[in-house]
């Protein structure tokens, strides 16, 4: 089972993308967490394979976020879901994959359905 963890600021994302993927729970394991550092102290004890996160957040961004997990665990696959999809959101093509807010469950499960392979 794919262990994978989504981190947002925002807590109203987070609940909806609790509820969008619920039906995808015995396939998947997630974990939902809103700041960098809840997902560094998740991540210690629940590696996981797969981190969507936004790419703005308060204190750890989500690029230093991804450094961090990739620096912990290299075959982490890491995607950044950001409202601003700007020339600056590719930064220095930190993560695997790129979601622009709001994003499709369709999206989000072809991205874990690709990692099943």
């Amino acid at each position: 089972m794919l262990k994978v963890l989504f981190v947002d600021d925002d807590e109203n994302i987070l609940k909806s993308f609790k509820r969008v993927l619920h039906s995808y729970c015995k396939k998947y394991e997630f974990t939902f967490v809103l700041t960098g550092g809840e997902a560094l102290s998740v991540a210690r004890t629940n590696p996981p394979d797969i981190l969507f996160t936004d790419s703005k957040m308060p204190g750890m961004s989500g690029f230093e976020l991804i450094a961090k997990m990739k620096e912990w665990f290299p075959k982490v696959v890491t995607v950044i879901v950001s409202g601003e999809m700007g020339s600056g959101v590719k930064e220095g093509e930190a993560a695997g994959y790129y979601l622009a807010k709001p994003c499709k469950v369709e999206e989000i499960v072809s991205i874990l359905e690709e990692q099943e392979l």
